[in-house]
């Protein structure tokens, strides 16, 4: 019989360390994602035990509609809904459908940048729209307003939503497999991607975490601004900021696995090629 062990030998050298390298990238992302997990629960929970009484949403939803008018969000499109009115079965845009399924669970609301359609064309969303889960009432309505008026207001972070939503998935991916089955050892350009795949994958998740920051900064500066409820205006940071830790733990998701599968790779290269 042919041993395992002959079996191994046989297979060429960047092969094997781009599998060591790929096993290790995947371990390394399932511990991330359990952290997002445990994450996302905790700041669940804690928006869950800070629901926002009625009299205090009432305040939230009279701040909106200052905001709506002084930034010319209204003119412009912008619409709030009721996120639980219309059922999801059928919807068609999937990497949308997770996202409203879980703000019809939580406190969360979303900003539909693009129109999101059922299979037969109806809409679900029409673009401009901030759907919010009124059975649990939160600050998330105005950091949902922060992101439409980053999209409506705002250029370049306009751009930045295209790049958090489009390209970053890309690059990120693009940087983890030239980190996998890139080498030192290719052409110039190769090289240049797999010895630099960590940056790349890191500079991809700036977008993301500068858009999030603005949007929850605007919401916080726009309670203080039209009511001075310092005491809810805290409660926003601290709910903000559990939020945002999830995004930080997302990106590190992608970057360090990222880091793992590179160095890996050129470790078990090295110790292939000199048993060789």
């Amino acid at each position: 019989m042919i041993s395992i062990n002959k079996i191994i030998n046989k297979i060429p050298a960047p092969k094997k360390a781009a599998i060591i390298s790929s096993s290790a990238a995947s371990v390394t992302e399932l511990v991330f994602r359990k952290i997002n997990n445990i994450n996302y629960d905790n700041f669940n929970n804690a928006a869950s035990k800070n629901e926002l009484t009625i009299e205090d949403f009432k305040v939230v939803k009279k701040i909106a509609r200052r905001v709506m008018k002084d930034r010319n969000l209204t003119k412009k499109g912008v619409r709030i809904k009721n996120i639980n009115k219309k059922p999801l079965e059928g919807v068609l845009a999937k990497d949308k459908l997770s996202i409203i399924e879980q703000c019809q669970k939580d406190t969360n609301g979303v900003f539909v940048s693009e129109a999101v359609k059922y299979k037969d064309g109806r809409i679900y969303a029409n673009k401009n729209e901030v759907l919010i889960n009124y059975n649990k009432p939160s600050v998330s309505l105005l950091h949902e307003l922060g992101h439409a008026d980053n999209h409506n207001n705002s250029k370049f972070l306009k751009h930045f939503q295209l790049l958090k939503h489009k390209v970053e998935p890309v690059i990120s991916n693009i940087a983890q497999q030239n980190a996998i089955f890139g080498s030192n050892n290719d052409k110039a350009y190769r090289a240049f991607l797999h010895k630099n795949s960590t940056i790349i994958s890191a500079l991809a998740q700036i977008p993301t975490l500068v858009e999030e920051g603005v949007a929850s900064c605007k919401a916080i500066r726009w309670i203080r601004l039209y009511c001075g409820n310092e005491k809810l205006a805290k409660q926003a940071q601290k709910e903000f900021s559990h939020a945002y830790f999830s995004y930080i733990t997302q990106a590190l998701s992608k970057v360090v696995p990222t880091e793992v599968s590179r160095v890996t790779k050129d470790k078990m290269l090295q110790k292939f090629q000199t048993k060789v």
